[in-house]
């Protein structure tokens, strides 16, 4: 049997989270800045030492706003990692992503939370080093990539494969976070786990 792992991708609105997915999921990125309305889901396999496998499941949820945090817990739910992104070009996205470290911390027990500040290739108004100390102080760990030259995606996403490999030799487990259609005389119905 394959253990599944949850990890999010929250934070402000049009700091990059879908183009960070997508560098990381397809290895692409489209300038064109499209809205997510809740969340878009991929799954995906690591396999480890020859023969074991888990299942990750990626969660790339809609930006910051008072809906959001609304509808957070259900995003969240059995969460092992989350990755917080800020846009190192805006203050105000970085200072919101630390209120969001502050709500998991509130809602969620023994995540992984990760601070992802995004768009590096451009102007910065948020330092390197302010954030890193940031990070530090609120015990979370720090990375920086560009979504758009792809630089730091790749390193960021094996720091997570990482910790879920550690997690899942620590704990193995079975967890089931997904969508399950089920057939029945023609109908479908839909239940969240």
């Amino acid at each position: 049997m394959n253990s599944t792992y949850k990890v999010i991708i929250i934070g402000s609105y049009a700091a990059g989270k879908t183009a960070i997915t997508n560098r990381h999921i397809y290895n692409t990125f489209n300038p064109l800045y499209h809205l997510t309305i809740g969340a878009n889901y991929f799954g995906r396999k690591i396999k480890f030492d020859n023969h074991k496998e888990i299942t990750v499941n990626l969660w790339d949820c809609a930006g910051n706003s008072d809906q959001f945090y609304n509808l957070m817990p259900i995003f969240f739910k059995h969460a092992s990692v989350a990755l917080i992104v800020y846009d190192v070009t805006n203050v105000t996205s970085y200072q919101h992503s630390l209120k969001t470290i502050d709500f998991l911390r509130d809602h969620l027990d023994n995540v992984i939370i990760v601070l992802v500040g995004n768009k590096i290739d451009l102007t910065r108004t948020v330092p390197t080093n302010e954030a890193m100390l940031m990070a530090k102080q609120y015990h979370v760990y720090f990375y920086e990539c560009s979504a758009k030259t792809g630089q730091g995606v790749h390193d960021l996403f094996e720091f997570v494969d990482q910790q879920l490999i550690l997690l899942h030799q620590k704990h193995p487990m079975i967890q089931q976070d997904h969508v399950v259609l089920n057939s029945d005389d023609d109908l479908l119905s839909c239940c969240y786990k």
